[in-house]
């Protein structure tokens, strides 16, 4: 298969370098990002708060972050990076979100006044204007632990997690997939469905959030690896996904501690692997989980259609079967060197 379908892995391979920052723009930002959390830190400070520690988080530290988004069927430069800031709390109202979060906004807008800043549930989110950047600043409690921290949202809820932890999820799968014969990388592999992912979304209800995509890649990585190419991997990553999903397949892991029981309630179970009580498929109805197994479903036809055509030497149907699988940019960058 591999030989006969060298056009559509090249093509892949073409399309994930494009949707990733490159090495100049990680170095770049990865500055600028230390510049802005020694200043927020000193800023926090100076309002009354302990800001004990800066964890770098998200997927800009895990490296499966997009450097394009998708927003009507066209790309959209721009990169997401998060800043966390954990606080050891003083008073009652460090703990208290409501507070919290203005205290916050204030400082991020004292910091950039000439930028947009929104509060988020939990974060305050900051646009830089015409750099095609923004930050999602998200202040945390600490703990006893200093790997674990708690989220604190505007409804209310708390929830126990680790930046640093997260991090390490993804890094070591990635580590692993380095070993495997080829250049398919288990985060690039997660690149390119977080790019289908908001492809597929345009126009639906349905929110995948990053880290649920996370951890279902993840689920598909331990069962079926990385094949040497792209199509390869992504077809099978696909098809367990889709399998797992229509199931109800519980998807849980023990890299970090020992999973509990399983739920008899839960109409799907979707464990995050840092904190096993936080389930991320309770957000979704049992319609909605039907959608999401359908969308994958329909990802593994589309990835398999693009093979068997490549493998007939029909390039053109192809290239129109992967068009359709991660959208219109698909076609003007896949070529690209």
């Amino acid at each position: 298969m591999a030989s006969s379908t060298a056009l559509i892995n090249t093509r892949l391979t073409h399309f994930v370098d494009w949707i990733k920052p490159t090495d100049a723009r990680i170095q770049e930002i990865t500055a600028h990002a230390q510049t802005e959390r020694v200043a927020l830190q000193s800023l926090a400070n100076a309002a009354g708060l302990k800001v004990t520690s800066t964890p770098s988080g998200g997927s800009f530290a895990k490296n499966t972050g997009l450097r394009r988004h998708v927003t009507g069927g066209s790309d959209v430069e721009g990169l997401d990076v998060d800043l966390h800031l954990v606080i050891a709390p003083k008073t009652r109202s460090d703990e208290d979100v409501s507070a919290l979060l203005p205290t916050f906004e204030g400082i991020v807008a004292k910091r950039w006044p000439e930028h947009t800043v929104k509060r988020t549930r939990s974060s305050i989110k900051l646009s830089f204007k015409g750099a095609r950047l923004s930050y999602d600043i998200v202040p945390m409690l600490g703990t006893d632990d200093p790997n674990v921290q708690i989220l604190l949202r505007s409804d209310g809820q708390t929830l126990k997690t680790s930046v640093a932890r997260h991090v390490e999820f993804i890094k070591t799968r990635t580590d692993r997939s380095n070993r495997s014969p080829g250049r398919v990388k288990f985060n690039e592999c997660v690149r390119l469905i977080k790019w289908w992912r908001e492809f597929k979304a345009q126009g639906s209800t349905l929110e995948v959030p990053s880290l649920a995509l996370e951890l279902l890649c993840a689920a598909a990585f331990d069962s079926k690896g990385v094949k040497e190419t792209y199509h390869e991997t992504l077809v099978d990553w696909f098809d367990h996904i889709a399998t797992t999903v229509s199931r109800r397949e519980r998807v849980a892991f023990s890299d970090f501690q020992r999973p509990p029981a399983p739920s008899r309630d839960a109409k799907w179970e979707l464990l995050d692997a840092v904190n096993p009580q936080n389930n991320l498929a309770a957000r979704w109805s049992y319609s909605e989980l039907d959608l999401l197994g359908s969308w994958f479903t329909d990802a593994a036809r589309l990835m398999r259609e693009a093979i068997r055509k490549e493998g007939f030497g029909d390039h053109g149907g192809s290239l129109h079967a992967l068009a359709e699988l991660f959208g219109p940019p698909f076609k003007s960058h896949c070529d690209a060197p």
